[in-house]
């Protein structure tokens, strides 16, 4: 239907129509003068709204101001595959592929005698094709809590997710975020369909069979803990099946070294401690099915401690407990069939782990304590145990003299402790300490730096666990001195940096002076060993040590003692439960599960742990715990050292 034209219509833009009559009746050589008529119009939309693979896209473009009719048509560029521009300005299709495409649109319109021509470029943004994860879903297990992420891939954000057909289990809902939750009540099999709709209007759909089993129907509701190493059995059974039956584990996964046949028997021996959670499914042959959640534990190696016991004193009533962990409680503990002793006389040992009685023999005693389990596992321990004498050699602070001090250095001094019962209480009884230095009453130890010269005569008191009290009077002399000592004395003596030296032997089994050995560190001062074990923890054996005079040693400063060997052993004090690993500067740092100091140090991890006395607890600091792999490499920082100085305390 043609619009209809006014006069002024007609006098400024001539149809075609009209045109086309005159040269008919006039002849082609009619010349018909017309005005010039300058127009132009706008293509729109100025932006074209996103499509979707595999969805059909319609967009009509407008040619505003233009004289109609309106040919459209593609200028340049790569339009979207499947997409094309009508003559009429219609950009429609259905893209198969996904991407972002640039290109440019014409519009001529029927201004006479000249046609408006404009164009437009677009850039049409084709998201990928809607698809669902995942195709199928896990079933659920009645009064277990039930959560499936259903997830949409493609098309364009926000998506919006509803139930088309079917109906869910009792208990369980499908949000508009896609995540079906719930605690399902109803066993049986529900076909679903949900559908997924994007913001560009394109929907995908996916059938899911949604299977609710009966948690009730494997037996038996928990598992017994296994052991670590030691062979594990366990069936299941179920109470209602027909024909053969097919066992799997759903979920999670069994310990290491333990696998479920296809008789549902779970058998191996676990070669890993630790919690481990699994579902455990079954069914039968006319299709039914059930399945039940598991925690299996495996427990670790029998471990007793304490590893090291106090030393007792003949005449002087003695009691100690000895504690078991890993295994399967409950524990009895005997002295071993293969032990190479026996208890002192006068100690017996209960199956409860209690050593106890009134020794009569002074001497040194090797025995070995073994425990069992409920589970018919056994560990066993070996023990030094030391029975010191009555009377003046019996219980006494046993460290002669102290080391003189020097103004302004560090000091340090500790006290050696013969017989007696731990716990021990030290205490400054009279006179006083040269200013800046302190007594800690529990340990015994001496430290700070002083800061006036001169002598100080004071008493240490020691009371054991049995009330009995030994005291012992010192002088310690702070004497002026450099700023720090030099490794020039080491020089003037004939020593050299590095080297291991101690007191000539004195003969006597109840003095320990001649028994401590130092090592001569890059800061001028000798270095003592608190015991043995430091010292195996740094050095195979003692053949580098180097014998000199007491003159000699009591010229050479006293220094800080010397710490476990970085990476070499984990330590534990005996009253603090956690175990450390070492780090530079006698740096202690907790190893927080049982699983990372098995990474460090193997399945023999717990017998890499040494005990240190309480005595021992200011000689080191405490760093960050160790929580991950990435905390600690023991190799890394053992080699990372050339020379006991690299890691001296401060």
């Amino acid at each position: 239907m043609f619009r209809r034209k006014t006069v002024a219509d007609m006098s400024i833009q001539p149809s075609r129509v009209f045109l086309r009559s005159l040269l008919i009746a006039f002849g082609s050589f009619v010349a018909v003068a017309l005005p010039s008529v300058t127009h132009a119009f706008s293509v729109l939309p100025d932006t074209l709204p996103h499509g979707s693979a595999g969805t059909a896209y319609t967009q009509t473009l407008l040619a505003s101001g233009a004289v109609d009719p309106v040919t459209w048509y593609s200028v340049s560029g790569t339009m979207p595959p499947g997409i094309t521009v009508s003559a009429i300005g219609v950009v429609s299709g259905t893209p198969t592929t996904a991407g972002s495409y640039t290109f440019t649109v014409g519009a001529d319109d029927s201004t006479v005698p000249t046609p408006a021509v404009q164009s437009k470029t677009y850039t049409l943004v084709i998201d990928p094709g809607l698809a669902i994860t995942p195709s199928s879903i896990q079933s659920g297990t009645t009064s277990f809590f039930y959560s499936q992420t259903l997830t949409a891939i493609g098309g364009a954000t926000p998506y919006t997710w509803q139930l088309v057909s079917g109906t869910l289990p009792s208990g369980i809902t499908l949000s508009s975020s896609g995540i079906l939750a719930g605690t399902p009540n109803t066993t049986g099999d529900f076909p679903i369909t949900v559908a997924v709709h994007d913001r560009n209007g394109s929907t995908q759909y996916q059938t899911y069979f949604f299977s609710v089993l009966d948690a009730t129907s494997i037996l038996p509701s928990s598992l017994p803990t296994a052991q670590l190493n030691f062979s594990y059995l366990q069936s299941f059974t179920t109470a209602s099946s027909t024909g053969s039956l097919t066992w799997t584990i759903l979920s999670g996964r069994l310990p290491t070294g333990l696998t479920l046949g296809t008789n549902g028997t779970i058998s191996g021996t676990p070669t890993q401690s630790g919690s481990y959670s699994f579902t455990v499914q079954v069914e039968d042959s006319g299709g039914s099915k059930g399945r039940r959640n598991y925690s299996l534990s495996v427990s670790g190696a029998l471990r007793i401690t304490p590893t090291t016991l106090p030393t007792a004193t003949v005449g002087v009533a003695y009691s100690r407990t000895l504690i078991a962990s890993g295994g399967l409680p409950a524990y009895t503990f005997q002295l071993s069939p293969s032990s190479p002793g026996a208890l002192p006389p006068g100690l017996t040992l209960l199956s409860t782990g209690d050593i106890s009685g009134i020794p009569t023999s002074a001497g040194t005693y090797y025995f070995r304590i073994l425990v069992a389990d409920t589970g018919s596992h056994s560990g066993e321990h070996d023990y030094t145990f030391v029975v010191s004498p009555v009377g003046g050699s019996g219980f006494a602070i046993d460290t002669p003299t102290l080391a003189p001090a020097a103004l302004g250095i560090a000091y340090v001094a500790t006290f050696a402790v013969r017989g007696g019962q731990a716990p021990y209480t030290w205490s400054l009884s009279s006179g006083r300490l040269p200013p800046g230095l302190t007594f800690n009453a529990a340990n015994g130890l001496i430290a700070g730096s002083p800061t006036t010269t001169g002598s100080f005569p004071f008493t240490i008191q020691l009371m054991d666990g049995l009330r009995n009290v030994t005291t012992k009077q010192y002088t310690l002399v702070v004497t002026a001195s450099p700023a720090l000592p030099t490794t020039d004395t080491f020089v003037r003596l004939g020593l050299v940096v590095h080297q291991l030296v101690k007191l000539a032997d004195d003969g006597n089994l109840n003095t320990q002076e001649d028994s401590s050995v130092y090592y001569l560190g890059t800061d001028g001062r000798r270095h003592p060993f608190p015991n043995d074990r430091v010292f195996a923890s740094w050095y195979a054996d003692w053949n580098a040590v180097h014998i000199i005079s007491g003159t000699d040693m009591a010229i050479i400063p006293l220094g800080s003692p010397v710490t476990y060997k970085p990476g070499a052993r984990m330590v534990k004090f005996t009253t603090d439960p956690k175990t450390y690993v070492v780090d530079r500067s006698g740096v202690l740092r907790w190893v927080k599960t049982e699983d990372l100091a098995r990474l460090f140090y193997g399945d023999q991890w717990n017998r890499m742990i040494d005990d240190i006395s309480d005595a021992f607890y200011a000689t080191y600091s405490f760093g960050t715990d160790v929580a991950s792999a990435f905390d600690y490499d023991p190799h890394a920082v053992a080699t990372s050292l050339t020379t006991i100085s690299d890691s001296l305390r401060p």
